[in-house]
């Protein structure tokens, strides 16, 4: 099947919007689902069954959040990484079920 580039201008601010509400993990665990014809999205589990009477576009989302992330990873400097003005802290059990308050 073959479909033109421009046929997916509809749903790219969606897409776009739709992938910056969702955390990496759920990304990786996910497939995009694209109605063209109804210019619709979805993410879908990676393993749940999609059934449609309409033509879809089925995108599993782990290898590109994978490869994204490596030439991110690969492309940044660890030396970049600021440091915390305050070091991390242990909290106590009480202070922890008050949400972290001392």
């Amino acid at each position: 099947m073959a479909i033109r580039v421009g046929a997916l201008a509809p749903i790219a601010e969606p897409l776009f919007e739709l992938c910056n509400l969702s955390p990496w993990p759920a990304l990786e665990r996910a497939k995009l689902v694209i109605n063209v014809p109804g210019a619709q999205l979805q993410l879908r589990a990676e393993l749940a069954e999609v059934v449609s009477d309409q033509p879809l576009i089925t995108i599993p989302l782990g290898p590109m959040v994978a490869r994204l992330r490596e030439q991110l990873l690969a492309a940044s400097d660890s030396r970049e990484q600021a440091s915390l003005l305050f070091p991390p802290m242990p909290i106590n059990t009480a202070a922890s079920a008050r949400g972290g308050r001392l």
